[in-house]
C-alpha cells in the first residue's frame, strides 16, 4: 500500500533564493548553512526514499475557513513574491500535481462535520514562496502538492488533517494507482523568532538579523517558552539543526 515515508519542517526564507555572489556579500563571504543544508535534504534523504508526491504545508498560504489542497493536474508560470519582490521574481516553476491523491483527500473529508477540505485545480489559483522556493532547491520530478494553512484551525484539525492524507494514500492502490505510492510531508517554515525592525532602519540590519536571530533560537533551545520551542523540547530530540550554524543543538546534559 501507499505510505506516508517521511515528514520535517524546512526552512525557506527568502535569502536561499538569492544569488550565490549576493548571497556571499551579506553573510561575510561564508555561504548561508540553508543553502547546503536542503543540497543535503535532497542527496541524503529524498533521493533515497524516492518519494512519488511531496506535499507542502504552505505556512505563507492561508485559508480561513478550510483546509484547501492543489490538484491540477500541472502547475507551471513565472512567480513574483508580493511580498518580496525585489528578491524574488520572474521565479520560472514547472510542478506536476498529484490530483488523485487530493480529490481522494477530499472525498474522505465529505460527509464529516468535523472537517472541510477543498481539492482546488484552478488554474488562478495563486502559488506562494512557502512552496515555490522549496521545489526550486529540492525538487526533482515528483508531484507536488501544496495545502493551505487554515487560520480557523487549532492542533486537533492539523492531526486529523494529516490522519485522512495518509488514509487517501492507502485508498488510491489498485483504485487509481499501478503501483504503491510514496509521499513525503513537508512543511513549509520561515522563522517564527524573527524580530523585523522598523521600516526605516530594515535594510541597515536585514543581513546581521538572520544570524543574530537563529542565535538567540539556540538560547531558546535550551530555555524554552514559547509554545512551538516547548513543542520541539517535548519531543526529546537528540540534535536540532538550525539555520547559520554549522553544528547541531543538543541537549544539555548534567
Amino acid at each position: 500500500m501507499g505510505e506516508i515515508v517521511g515528514a520535517g519542517i524546512v526552512a525557506h526564507v527568502p535569502t536561499i533564493m538569492l544569488p550565490e555572489e549576493v548571497r556571499l556579500e551579506i553573510n561575510d563571504g561564508k555561504e548561508i548553512t540553508l543553502v547546503p543544508g536542503l543540497k543535503r535534504l535532497r542527496s541524503e534523504v529524498l533521493d533515497r526514499l524516492e518519494p512519488d508526491t511531496i506535499v507542502i504545508l504552505d505556512t505563507h498560504w492561508e485559508s480561513t475557513f478550510e483546509h484547501i489542497i492543489t490538484s491540477a493536474e500541472r502547475r507551471e508560470g513565472k512567480f513574483t513574491s508580493h511580498e518580496l519582490p525585489r528578491g524574488m521574481r520572474q521565479i520560472p516553476y514547472d510542478m506536476p500535481g498529484d490530483p488523485e491523491l487530493a480529490n481522494a483527500l477530499q472525498g474522505l473529508a465529505e460527509g464529516r462535520d468535523d472537517t472541510w477540505v477543498l481539492a482546488s485545480d484552478d488554474p488562478c489559483l495563486p502559488v506562494f514562496y512557502g512552496t515555490i522556493n522549496i521545489w526550486s532547491h529540492l525538487g526533482k520530478g515528483e508531484r507536488w502538492a501544496s495545502v493551505s494553512i487554515n487560520q480557523c484551525g487549532q492542533t486537533e484539525d492539523f492531526l486529523l488533517l494529516g490522519e485522512l492524507l495518509g488514509e487517501a494514500d492507502d485508498s488510491l492502490l489498485g483504485a487509481h494507482r499501478e503501483s504503491d505510492e510514496d509521499v513525503v510531508e513537508l512543511a513549509g517554515f520561515g522563522a517564527r523568532d524573527e524580530v523585523f525592525e522598523r521600516a526605516g532602519e530594515a535594510r541597515d540590519v536585514v543581513a546581521g538579523f538572520l544570524v543574530s536571530a537563529w542565535r538567540a533560537v539556540i538560547k531558546h533551545t535550551d530555555e524554552p517558552h514559547t509554545e512551538g520551542q516547548l513543542r520541539v523540547r517535548a519531543l526529546d530530540p537528540e540534535l536540532v539543526w538550525l539555520a547559520h550554524e554549522h553544528e547541531p543543538w543538543r541537549p544539555r546534559t548534567v
